[in-house]
């Protein structure tokens, strides 16, 4: 490429990065002069004046003193027409709408010298206005006019100067609008995270719910976002408990605590109604008919709403008031559902509390005796031995069902002032299930009692705690029909696909032997030939992780009674590295086909369609050749 032509790209390029730091780094690029520069972390007060109509006079409307919004602290507030809180968000959008104020078209530099009429202009008597207060600095004020004959545009002038031109009409849209727009619709302007605790009062009764065991949650460091892209800190995030702590202390339901939280801090205020309220027992806010106070952070006094009754104007709403200011609004009626909860609507259903994945070992004491497992490997590899009544590898599958029945119990009832244990069976419990997990300091036990009266509960109770649960009563029959012989380990042979080098199948006087030749199978018995891949890979998935369906016993002496001796099947697997293991299938009874290893010291019991699955002969086996132009019995096109 000639030298010019690599100049001409670059050139190119650079505009590109050129284009993309000011578009994208430093901001849009102003379509016209500043109006004013200023900095708007700098500014203190901003004053809005209403607009006049056309004729001239001020409007009904506009008759009120101009809004002013006045920085205390870090925050803004509404400091006229009367004291209330700001919408910070909306505030920023003005400041920034006046910090990016351009003009759109200049009219006169200098009025007087061009011998130009204001009146004309609407700006003798202007309209509107909006004042900037800076830290240190004179007031900055804007003058607003006549709207365009297209009404896109206004004219403006500043305070003081001589100059006309033209601007947008949002900035005069904003000097146009009422209070209640620059007003915080927060109903009680939450932060979720550092909200500590919740009281809820009516009437007689309160609810009382608070958090514990507040940390940090641990980042994952695969999904964060590397520091040097980050625009701000990220934003911190905790883990937490909800206890109940009123009418009853005990464990509260996360997602239902969450739940009114929520609805608490996405509550808005619908419609302002008075605000210097004298008599709140107009609104029946005098003796509200909830209250809910909520403490953040660390703060010994609480936020409170009070909500009173129904409007007169609107059945929807009701009315109601905060303990940050005093005016009385409306909210949307159902916040009352929201709120109009029970003791037991918050409490943790869950009776038992503990992680199934972190369960290192559990006991079940039954009359029969007691069944205890551990867990003895994690991971993908995860395997469980049984202890008692025999020492035993034990089955995966049936544990696993197990420990989501006791993890998932859930109470029906409580009894949070029990009589003594002997009255709900307690005392000498038919059932008692231990359970060990990580992290704990101690084992929880569970105590599993008699028939709750005339329902379908059982009474339960975890030791060392006061309040007794009712569950149903399937618990006590799953725990009474836990059968050893089911939580044995069931696997006959394990062996992975990839592994295997030769497969063998043998029923009466059929003998196929099949050999893996790369990714490709060929048939060695009784002929040579190519074999179709998908049947015998169909056929291995059924024996890659074989598990039987039921434990019948140790491995007997002879071998005459499962029917061994002369078996009806044998599947050989030879792996790579490894010695032959032969499946023997023997005789069949009500439906079932036992099953052993041909050396094993078990014999299994499986469904008799396996023996279907094996008497595959050469045909079975055979590769179809595929027709001209497609896939083995694919239509031709």
């Amino acid at each position: 490429m000639k030298q010019w032509h690599w100049t001409v790209v670059l050139l190119v390029v650079f505009a590109g990065l050129g284009f993309y730091v000011l578009r994208f780094e430093r901001g849009a690029v102003p379509e016209g002069p500043l109006v004013f520069k200023f900095d708007p972390e700098q500014c203190e007060k901003v004053e809005l004046q209403s607009a006049q109509d056309e004729a001239g006079s001020a409007t009904a409307e506009e008759k009120k003193l101009p809004v002013v919004l006045a920085k205390a602290g870090a925050d803004w507030k509404i400091q006229k027409p009367f004291p209330a809180r700001a919408d910070q968000d909306k505030v920023k959008e003005l400041l920034d709408r006046i910090k990016d104020l351009v003009i759109k078209d200049p009219i006169s530099n200098d009025v007087e010298a061009g011998g130009l009429d204001l009146d004309e202009y609407g700006l003798k008597k202007p309209r509107a206005s909006v004042t900037v207060h800076l830290k240190g600095k004179a007031p900055m004020a804007l003058l607003f006019g006549n709207k365009s004959i297209d009404s896109a545009s206004v004219y403006t002038m500043k305070k003081g100067d001589k100059g006309v031109f033209l601007i947008g009409t949002a900035l005069y849209d904003d000097a146009n609008k009422a209070v209640d727009d620059f007003r915080d619709k927060d109903a009680l302007s939450l932060d979720k995270d550092l909200l500590m605790k919740v009281r809820l009062t009516r009437a007689d009764t309160t609810l009382e719910i608070g958090k514990r065991n507040v940390h940090e949650k641990e980042k994952d460091e695969t999904t964060a976002t590397p520091p040097a892209k980050q625009e701000e800190p990220p934003k911190k995030e905790y883990e937490y408990d909800w206890w109940l702590t009123k009418p009853v202390e005990a464990r509260a339901d996360k997602y239902g605590c969450d739940g009114i939280v929520t609805k608490l801090d996405d509550l808005k205020v619908d419609k302002w109604v008075d605000n210097a309220p004298k008599d709140l027992a107009k609104y029946a806010l005098d003796k509200p008919w909830l209250r809910a106070d909520v403490w953040i952070g660390d703060a010994k006094r609480p936020r409170s709403l009070f909500i009173g009754r129904k409007s007169d104007e609107d059945a929807e709403k009701l009315y109601a008031m905060n303990s940050l200011d005093k005016p009385v609004f409306l909210v949307n009626k159902s916040i009352l559902d929201d709120l109009r909860k029970e003791a037991k609507d918050l409490r943790d259903k869950k009776v038992f509390g503990f992680e199934k994945d972190k369960v290192e070992k559990f006991s079940v004491v039954r009359k029969q005796g007691e069944v205890l497992c551990r867990r003895t490997a994690r991971g993908d590899d995860e395997q469980w031995q049984m202890l008692k009544p025999q020492e035993v590898q034990a089955d995966k599958k049936e544990i696993d069902n197990i420990l989501w029945d006791l993890s998932g119990l859930n109470a029906n009832e409580f009894v949070d002032v029990p009589q003594p244990d002997s009255a709900y069976g307690l005392d000498k419990p038919p059932f008692t299930v231990k359970v060990w997990a990580e992290g704990d300091k101690k084992e929880r036990t569970l105590l599993v009692g008699t028939k709750a009266g005339t329902t379908d509960n059982i009474y339960v109770k975890i030791e060392g705690e006061e309040t007794v649960y009712e569950v149903g009563k399937s618990l006590q029959e799953n725990l009474e029909k836990i059968d050893t012989k089911k939580l044995r380990d069931r696997t006959v042979l394990k062996f992975k696909q990839d592994a295997l080098s030769e497969l063998e199948l043998q029923f009466g006087k059929t003998h196929v032997v099949l050999e893996r030749s790369g990714t490709d199978w060929k048939m060695t018995k009784p002929k040579q030939m190519d074999a179709d891949g998908s049947t015998v890979s169909s056929l291995l998935w059924k024996f890659e992780d074989f598990h039987a369906d039921e434990y019948v016993g140790p491995a007997p002496k002879d071998l005459k009674r499962y029917g061994f001796d002369k078996p009806q099947a044998e599947v050989t697997f030879h792996v790579r590295g490894k010695r032959p293991q032969t499946m023997l299938l023997g005789k069949t009874e009500a439906g079932k086909l036992y099953v052993m290893l041909k050396g094993g010291d078990s014999v299994f019991r499986h469904a008799e369609s396996l023996l279907d699955d094996v008497r595959k002969n050469e045909q079975d086996f055979r590769k179809q050749p595929a027709p001209p132009g497609g896939m083995p019995g694919a239509p031709p096109y």
